[in-house]
């Protein structure tokens, strides 16, 4: 080892500090802690399927079919690597757990597919949990190599213990590892910027930006700001040689983990890429289901919807930073002052070119602006950080124990957003603007609820019976009953009918419809709050009773969905199928009215209506009578 080299290594010895190691283990326990909440507690409708799709992406590798390895459009390659990683150190350390290569495939309204794949969903979270909490590790390790530490130590903790990140970071998922890559992907372009020599940053920039980009397509966007951040910052300073070769290491860096990680791109990339673009393309333009949006209903809810979902999944503690923030920017006169606005700078940037991007796309949902409200924490901590330095020269110094004491409040009143909702932290919203129930006027709400919602089924005199609820993926592992869809298919065949209050607020109407005039046997409650309601099917129920009492021998009962309706021995129930024609309704009729006196023919709106006309019109005939009845 040469002189200089020990000299390297004697200085990188000296300057981790035993306080330095210290508050790092701080602000680790502070990110894992609270995120491990989520373990075997409750699911979120997306999870399992990244289980399945873990699943699938380990059984690709291991049988070296890389292309297989395209599993999302995300495309979700660092969870699925880490939810495999997690399912793949279960199963070796409890081999008889059911092999994870031999699980269902995921379904949303197969209750038992969920049930199974729930089984390695705990071992899944763990390692994103885990790279979640290093992430925010080392994003105060990054800011403290340009910042106070205990400047670094506020923004870390703020990232931590931000609410909406405490129930996303526990969730197997892409969210938490996209703004968490992002952040300090960002962090260490910072360092590079006024290093004589950046290469190292700018490698350790890049790798981070294409672990963000392996997670979700959105990560595009570090590439403008890397753009603009190294041109800004070489202009007039530099030749621009220089900021031309800044790019490039920048750059390409980026494009080799992305390149290296993705097994698909080794390939078939044309395959990989063209996945991705898809996937994008689609969901800027239609969004998948009806949103809401202050009482309105539309799939896309416009412009407005991501900074209102700012401002209800933010903190009272953002707020104060922010306009402390605004007094930074304006007058910061100091070397440190300027280096807070800069963060201030960049970290705000990223948060309106972020925003921006989504808000182009038809689909939205309040967990995309995620990367964005983390950006202005630190945004934000960096005005609070502004703020105690312009007190501590009116009063010449702050005391270290009114400073501790200071950024000790600062995380108290942040973590105490969530910590009220524990450990559905998913349902923690700003105080300032009414937490959940005022969220609820505005903005779609909650997460992780159908957990409790089983468990009521389950200790309710109803748990044997047929429910259909709208959440088959959260509510399965936690009640072994029977589960159908909540919709006009599970409604042919459910004795009960279970609503939540997103049902009543997505989808009123139909709501409304199927709970009219009809009290409740059962209320679920939920953090304290009504939530959800049993109500008895009383359309089947009085079709079953009109069949009972009505359908006599030589009655013929016909369908034109596959309902749970009682049948007579040996002449069973005729179910159209739904693209019936008149040609082959007219052969049908003609047979069934050779042997039968009347029809009795139920019309559900599962079915086309077309059918229902079809069969109508034919049935007016001396022949045959019709008994029409039909669900709502």
């Amino acid at each position: 080892m040469s002189v200089d080299r020990l000299r390297d290594f004697k200085s990188l010895r000296l300057s981790v500090s035993p306080s330095l190691l210290l508050l790092s283990s701080v602000i680790l326990l502070l990110a894992l802690l609270p995120r491990l909440g989520a373990i075997d507690r409750y699911i979120t409708p997306d999870e399992l399927h990244w289980v399945d799709r873990s699943i699938k992406f380990s059984t690709a590798i291991a049988h070296g079919q890389w292309r297989d390895t395209i599993q999302s459009g995300h495309p979700g390659v660092t969870t699925m690597w880490l939810g495999s990683l997690g399912i793949n150190l279960q199963h070796a350390l409890d081999p008889a757990l059911p092999d994870p290569a031999q699980a269902p495939t995921f379904a949303a309204q197969n209750p038992n597919a969920s049930r199974q794949l729930a089984q390695y969903l705990s071992a899944a979270r763990l390692p994103v949990i885990l790279v979640s909490a290093l992430n925010i590790m080392l994003l105060f390790l990054l800011l403290s190599r340009k910042l106070k530490r205990w400047i670094a130590f506020l923004a870390a903790g703020l990232v931590a213990l931000d609410p909406f990140a405490v129930g996303l970071g526990g969730i197997l998922h892409v969210d938490s590892l996209l703004a968490t890559f992002s952040l300090i992907s960002l962090a260490a372009l910072w360092i590079a910027l006024d290093q004589a020599k950046p290469t190292k940053w700018l490698i350790l920039s890049g790798l981070l930006a294409g672990l963000t980009a392996l997670t979700k397509s959105p990560a595009i966007v570090l590439g403008p700001i890397a753009l603009i951040a190294i041109g800004l910052n070489d202009f007039r300073r530099q030749p621009i040689g220089h900021m031309l070769r800044s790019m490039v290491i920048w750059g390409l860096s980026a494009t080799a983990i992305f390149f290296a990680l993705y097994p698909a791109m080794w390939v078939a990339p044309f395959a990989a890429l063209g996945r991705m673009a898809g996937t994008a393309e689609r969901f800027s333009e239609q969004a998948h289901a009806v949103n809401y949006f202050f009482g309105s209903h539309d799939r896309d809810p416009g412009a407005l919807f991501y900074p209102a979902v700012i401002a209800y999944r933010s903190t009272p503690i953002l707020w104060a930073g922010l306009v402390t923030t605004l007094g930074l920017i304006l007058r910061a006169r100091s070397d440190d002052e300027k280096r807070l606005r800069a963060a201030s700078l960049l970290y705000g940037l990223f948060a309106i070119l972020f925003v921006g991007l989504i808000t182009v796309g038809a689909k939205k949902l309040d967990r995309y602006v995620f990367p964005a409200l983390l950006a202005l924490d630190i945004v934000g901590a960096m005005g609070l950080a502004f703020a105690i330095e312009k007190l501590a020269a009116i009063r010449q110094r702050v005391p270290a124990l009114v400073l501790a004491a200071s950024i000790s409040l600062c995380l108290l009143i942040t973590a105490a957003q969530f910590t009220s909702v524990w450990p559905l932290t998913l349902w923690a919203y700003n105080p300032i603007l009414g937490g959940y129930d005022g969220a609820s006027r505005a903005l779609p709400v909650g997460g992780g609820e159908s957990a409790e919602i089983g468990a009521a089924l389950s200790a309710s005199p109803y748990a044997s019976k047929r429910i259909a609820i709208s959440d088959i993926v959260g509510a399965a592992p936690f009640f072994a009953g029977d589960l159908v869809p909540n919709d006009e298919t599970g409604y042919t065949r459910a004795d009960y009918i279970l609503l939540t209050a997103p049902d009543f607020q997505l989808t009123p109407e139909s709501s409304q419809a199927w709970s009219d005039s009809i009290t409740p046997v059962l209320t679920v409650t939920v953090q304290n709050r009504a939530f959800a309601w049993l109500y008895p099917n009383r359309w089947l129920a009085d079709d079953r009773q009109r069949l009972l009492k009505d359908r006599g021998p030589g009655d013929a009962l016909i369908t034109d969905y596959a309902a749970d309706l009682p049948t007579q021995a040996g002449d069973p129930m005729i179910v159209l199928p739904g693209d019936t024609d008149e040609a082959s309704a007219i052969d049908l009729l003609t047979r069934v009215a050779a042997s039968h006196t009347r029809v009795f023919f139920i019309h559900y709106s599962a079915s086309p209506r077309r059918t229902t006309t079809v069969i109508l019109r034919l049935l007016d005939t001396p022949r045959g009578k019709a008994l029409d009845a039909a669900s709502p």
